[in-house]
């Protein structure tokens, strides 16, 4: 018998697919295929329509007799976090709505961004906003049982959902409205400055805070080892005062060896940098143009000021900054099951392995733990196929046949698929695991502590410094030695440790902070 999970969000009324998912589920159901109801839903209104002019006692009693999960006092967080897990998210409206409708749906927007598989109907703005191969278009129930009984589902492509998170996130609602509704004379201080990147995740909210406090800011996208569109790029580079590059790859080496005269080029280095596919990059920047290199860690500046014999009044530290507003505390009411979060496992540093051994070190001590996964899972990253990557691959199928063997955790690690979501993923880990080989910084860690998960760390170099000694662990069987005795503290010391950990993070790499420092490097103050 198949079975999925499906829920559907807040306020239902005739017309907006709700009598479709209840009758249509009980078809289903009836022809063999299991169907697991989840409902939020604290507002059910009557009608339009005459037939539904009781539509709350109508939907009140289908739901008791599919026995669905009815969710009537949720609030948003709750109810998003909720919908995260399920197989799949009902956002489907019929043709009367869909075909007469400018507005795209906010619930589809706004877990289709998160990753989630949202049924919907294909009318032409889902289509434009979700492309025409969409998966989980569905017009009818024939439609609904075909996608059902579908072998395997797919997640919506990482084109599509960043698609989604670029065009409604409110910096660029923001922007495309500025463009229209305000005036575009920048302030008589105003700096014009390019950011260069081929990934922006680190430093976008520093992005944010330039143009916040009044300067011109422009992206200059690039490839991790190649320009994507070299006019652009020189175009940008022409029009700035300041170019900024994010890491120090490709984007790096060609404007430090292409800089213009009154150009001031700085360069935000974080790991990879120093790493052996990497290091070409280093040797052929020109750090005579280069105003400072800005290192996230003392480490990875001793390393690269020795690796490309830069000198050292060339470099600078800044640390990776933290958002404390984003990730607030949570306080924790811990029961008998030992959750355990990793955000990521890929590279092979992240040394999943560690993590899994402390599962089985708490399982053989008779603890109800669990392991939760978040992010990708190696098998699934195309790059991952490359030939030189099957070591790395065999070591994760190594991995899974151990937990796929012992009984005592193989129905006990979950994979929860990378998504826009991590904030709420937290809340669902009581302890938050750092095992890696090396890091410069590692952001899953301070994000989580930040939410008041309680910190174990490998003892990676810099560990002790960047966070606390207090933190570490030297394997295994100590870091279930730590999570036992921090759950056998009383609940008022289990927050003072989860409120002192947390002002650690703050205090030292709060975004107010740290966005000071680089201002003040860029000479912008």
């Amino acid at each position: 018998m198949h079975q999925s999970k499906w829920d559907t969000l807040k306020k239902n009324n005739s017309r907006w697919g709700v009598i479709e998912l209840l009758e249509w589920v009980e078809k289903l159901r009836n022809e063999g295929i299991g169907v697991e109801l989840h409902i939020v839903a604290d507002k059910i209104s009557n009608g339009p329509d005459p037939e539904y002019m009781d539509l709350q006692t109508t939907i009140v009693q289908r739901m008791s007799q599919l026995n669905a999960h009815h969710y009537k006092d949720l609030n948003r967080s709750a109810a998003m976090d909720m919908m995260a897990r399920m197989d799949f998210v009902w956002c489907w409206r019929p043709s009367i709505i869909e075909d007469n409708t400018l507005e795209l749906s906010t619930k589809l927007v706004e877990m289709v961004a998160a990753g989630a598989r949202c049924i919907c109907y294909p009318n032409q703005l889902n289509s434009d906003a979700l492309g025409n191969r969409y998966p989980f278009f569905i017009k009818d129930v024939d439609q609904f049982r075909k996608l059902l009984l579908t072998h395997r589902w797919s997640r919506p492509s990482r084109r599509v959902i960043e698609g989604l998170r670029k065009k409604h996130s409110l910096t660029y609602v923001t922007s495309s409205l500025s463009g229209e509704l305000l005036p575009q004379r920048a302030p008589s201080n105003s700096t014009r400055i390019s950011i260069a990147s081929h990934d922006f995740k680190f430093v976008d909210p520093y992005v944010s805070h330039l143009k916040a406090t009044g300067h011109e800011v422009v992206r200059d996208d690039w490839e991790w080892g190649a320009a994507i569109n070299l006019r652009r790029s020189r175009d940008c580079h022409d029009w700035a005062q300041i170019i900024f590059c994010e890491w120090g790859l490709a984007n790096a080496v060609w404007h430090s060896n292409n800089r213009g005269p009154g150009k001031r080029v700085f360069i935000r280095a974080h790991l990879q940098e120093i790493n052996q596919r990497a290091r070409k990059f280093g040797y052929s920047i020109n750090i005579d143009n280069v105003e400072k290199v800005i290192f996230v860690s003392q480490r990875v500046r001793d390393c690269a000021v020795k690796m490309f014999g830069w000198a050292e009044s060339k470099t600078v530290v800044v640390p990776n900054f933290v958002l404390t507003d984003e990730y607030r505390l949570v306080r924790r009411d811990l029961d008998e099951t030992i959750r355990l979060g990793v955000v990521g496992i890929v590279p092979q540093r992240k040394r999943f392995d560690r993590a899994v051994d402390t599962l089985m070190e708490l399982r053989r001590r008779d603890y109800q733990a669990e392991l939760f996964i978040k992010g990708p899972r190696p098998e699934t990253l195309d790059y991952m196929d490359a030939p030189g990557r099957k070591t790395e691959l065999d070591y994760y199928q190594e991995i899974y046949r151990r937990i796929e063997l012992d009984l005592t955790i193989s129905q006990r690690v979950h994979f929860d698929p990378w998504a826009n979501d991590v904030a709420l993923w937290y809340r669902k880990v009581d302890h938050i695991l750092s095992c890696s080989d090396f890091e410069s910084f590692h952001y899953a860690l301070a994000d989580g502590v930040l939410t008041g998960c309680h910190p174990v760390v490998w003892p990676w170099e810099e560990a002790a410094t960047i966070y606390t000694a207090d933190w570490i662990v030297g394997d295994s069987r100590e870091a279930a030695d730590r999570i036992v005795a921090f759950r056998a503290l009383s609940k008022s010391k289990r927050s003072v440790r989860q409120a002192v950990n947390r002002e650690l993070v703050a205090k030292r790499y709060g975004h107010n902070k740290i966005f000071c420092e680089l201002d003040e490097i860029l000479d912008l103050r």
